[in-house]
């Protein structure tokens, strides 16, 4: 019996499901708290604001006014859900891969808005046309490429046509792993949907046992019939099932590429040359403590209260008009706060022209009803702080203490305290713009060269190209070689070559990155200079064969690599 039999077979049809499931839980209960903290800060918003929209849309009597700005917000923290998630399988990608976690930067936060904005909205269409059998688009190749999006979307640096690639290929890798998923999280959503819709229907009946509260749930079971019951149902499953198909695609992915580029093993290396335990294991948070009351007695700060004095009587005077007096009862009465459970009538618009095209004017009014949205907003904003600013700057006295009570005018200490975090606040701000703008402006020294803050120590797995230029690297060489430091030296040449390609332009430098996948990219943007992909092919090679395997390094490869670098350097001229 061949040995290798098992090992090809795997390779050719994966993991089987439910060993990835299995090793997705596993993923998510080691992962850190600030990872689910990224996913679910990133999802709540638009989850509640769908919750708001789609209880405005459905019984609001404003609806008609609301759809467009609402549709706005929705859209913008729907693009936010993805980005946020994007985040989130990266950080996944980290921990599967042993490496550590690049920081995030705004051209980094950017690059994944571009792409999630340009390939997740395709779902609204992929996602109905999969449903339907008459479209023969599979389901599970749909999900996977809109999950393998989210996956792929660091990694792209901001291309949207190369995540999409990407994705492509992991949906279509490995289809019956991919369909064995589908079937185990179908059998998970249905589960945990029952549990969710139980334990919903259970707090009506807790409240009213516990504290005697009695809500429409009590009274009739009907209720929970209510589509916005439903939805929030849907979306509370919706938030804890989706980390684990998030984490078992990011699984699923790097699993796929390792093929290629052999990143388990060097996880696995990594993994055994730590050799120390695991101490960021975290659990899921995955319930919240219940707000209680407290009824407090006034006791001493009753007999300080002050003893109301009977107003003066006045003669009554029919100074006001009933016209007047009917015309302000309807305008309070016209407020949000009495219509918004009124029956839903047209919005008092001007008459329409019948000669008007219809699309044109639905178009003006929603942009009417956009920029009234707009204007009334901000100007309540500007208007509230306005009413802040002006408490809390004018009329200041000192804190009033009355000689013979230990009581403190605590309003006189709270604006002290609103002064002291404004201050703080603005120095923070101030602090951090100053921090951002020397990180995007390295000092330069006199000679015109780059200053550098320290010698990276090739030694670390997280060493990358961009912490010195080329000739930084090159002098870093040459001192590892003086030392006899051959593997060491070996690697300093190889980050020269990839820090002097990311110099001409020709690859884009990326953590995430290997050595084939830079391959790739050399392929498509140097056609035109084949020396160039045969020397860097050839000084990759050597670099992977000393740093991940057995080859020992010793002055003539470092001659031959320097060699390739030289030649890596040299201008080639244009063909005649």
């Amino acid at each position: 019996m061949n040995p290798l039999k098992p090992q090809q077979q795997r390779r050719r049809q994966g993991d089987s499901a439910l060993d990835l499931v299995e090793s997705a839980v596993h993923l998510l209960r080691e992962s850190p708290i600030s990872v689910h903290l990224l996913y679910h800060l990133s999802s709540a918003p638009f989850v509640l604001a769908l919750l708001w929209f789609w209880s405005d849309m459905t019984r609001g009597a404003h609806a008609d006014a609301r759809l467009t700005p609402g549709a706005l917000v929705l859209s913008v923290l729907y693009l936010a859900m993805k980005t946020g998630q994007a985040a989130f399988c990266s950080r996944l990608r980290s921990l599967v891969s042993r490496q550590r976690p690049t920081p995030w930067s705004t051209r980094r936060i950017w690059n994944l808005l571009v792409t999630q904005s340009l390939l997740q909205p395709l779902g609204f269409v992929l996602v109905p046309l999969s449903i339907f059998p008459l479209f023969m688009v599979p389901f599970p190749w749909v999900l996977a490429f809109l999950q393998g999006a989210s996956v792929a979307a660091d990694a792209s640096a901001g291309s949207a046509i190369r995540c999409a690639r990407a994705a492509t290929r992991q949906a279509l890798i490995w289809p019956g792993q991919n369909h064995g998923i589908h079937g185990l999280l179908l059998i998970c959503l249905v589960a945990v949907f029952i549990d969710v819709f139980v334990g919903v229907g259970a707090i009506p009946f807790l409240a009213r046992t516990l504290f005697g509260i009695t809500t429409d749930f009590n009274l009739s079971i009907q209720a929970y019939l209510n589509t916005t019951v439903l939805l929030a149902i849907v979306s509370l499953t919706y938030l804890v099932m989706d980390p684990l198909v998030k984490a078992i695609y990011v699984l699923r992915t790097f699993h796929a590429e390792a093929i290629r580029t052999g990143d388990d093993l060097r996880a696995r290396f990594e993994e055994i040359r730590q050799d120390r335990p695991q101490h960021n294991a975290a659990s899921l948070v995955v319930g919240g403590l219940l707000l209680f009351g407290i009824a407090t007695t006034g006791g001493e700060l009753r007999a300080q209260a002050p003893v109301p004095t009977p107003l003066p009587t006045v003669a009554a005077s029919p100074t006001i008009e009933p016209d007047r007096l009917e015309s302000a009862i309807r305008d309070v009465l016209a407020g949000v706060e009495y219509t918004w459970r009124s029956p839903r009538e047209l919005s008092p618009d001007e008459p329409d022209d019948p000669t008007e095209n219809p699309i044109r004017r639905w178009i003006r009014k929603q942009l009417s009803s956009l920029g009234n949205f707009t204007s009334r907003n901000l100007g309540s904003f500007f208007s509230a702080l306005g009413r802040l600013l002006q408490r809390l700057f004018t009329g200041f006295t000192p804190p009033n203490l009355p000689t013979g009570n230990s009581q403190i005018d605590w309003l006189s200490g709270f604006k002290i305290l609103v002064y002291v975090l404004l201050v703080v606040g603005v120095a923070v701000l101030a602090w951090l713009a100053v921090r951002l703008w020397q990180k995007r402006r390295p000092t330069p020294t006199q000679d015109g060269s780059i200053a550098l803050t320290g010698t990276p120590d090739l030694r670390a797995e997280n060493v990358s190209a961009d912490q010195l230029p080329e000739d930084g690297w090159i002098a870093l060489a040459l001192e590892m070689a003086a030392q006899g430091e051959w593997r060491l030296a070996l690697r300093a040449l190889y980050l020269a070559s990839l820090a002097h390609l990311a110099q001409r332009e020709l690859v884009r430098l990326a953590p995430s990155k290997s050595n084939h996948e830079y391959r790739q990219e050399l392929r498509r943007r140097a056609r035109a200079l084949p020396g160039v992909q045969q020397a860097f092919t050839e000084t990759a090679d050597a670099f992977d064969r000393v740093w991940y395997g057995t080859h020992t390094a010793d002055a003539s490869l470092f001659d031959t690599t320097r060699a390739r670098l030289d030649a890596l350097r040299t201008p080639t001229p244009p063909p005649a």
